[in-house]
């Protein structure tokens, strides 16, 4: 609910897409009121990598309030991967990723809705959250983790 409370006004959404590579298999975001599940904004049973698109959401959950937590769900069929070896995370479709997106109405005067804990970050890709914190020598970027996070795109 942290990134929700910075919302000025309540959301409508009128646009629900899952994406994920090859390796993904189903996915669904539920919604979180109050400490109470509402259920799932979409869920969707066969993710197709070929045929992804935006869908309306259930029409009880089209309205999101400031302070709902918001929970995607992915999973990933990895039965074609060697058990020595790691699926990478990443935006090539050689990798995987999990990137659940909502259109809605009206603008917000945020940066951004996506919060990941550093400490996140810090297990998959740094090893060094003091180094992460550190700003990049390169201007397109904002700090030396998000300069790292994107050399191999």
């Amino acid at each position: 609910p942290d990134c929700t409370m910075g919302w000025s006004e309540p959301l409508t959404v009128f646009s629900v897409q899952h994406h994920s590579h090859f390796m993904g298999l189903h996915q669904e975001i539920n919604v979180e009121r109050d400490g109470v599940n509402l259920g799932s904004m979409r869920k969707e049973f066969v993710f197709d990598y070929n045929h992804q698109s935006g869908v309306e959401p259930n029409n009880a959950l089209r309205t999101l309030f400031p302070g709902d937590r918001l929970h995607a769900s992915c999973h990933f069929d990895t039965t074609s991967v060697p058990a020595n070896s790691t699926v990478q995370i990443g935006e090539e479709s050689n990798k995987e990723m999990c990137f659940p997106t909502l259109l809605y109405y009206p603008k917000q005067e945020l940066d951004s809705f996506a919060y990941v804990p550093p400490t996140t970050y810090s297990q998959l890709y740094i090893t060094s959250l003091d180094w992460c914190s550190q700003p990049s020598s390169d201007e397109d970027f904002e700090s030396q983790c998000a300069e790292q996070l994107y050399t191999d795109v």
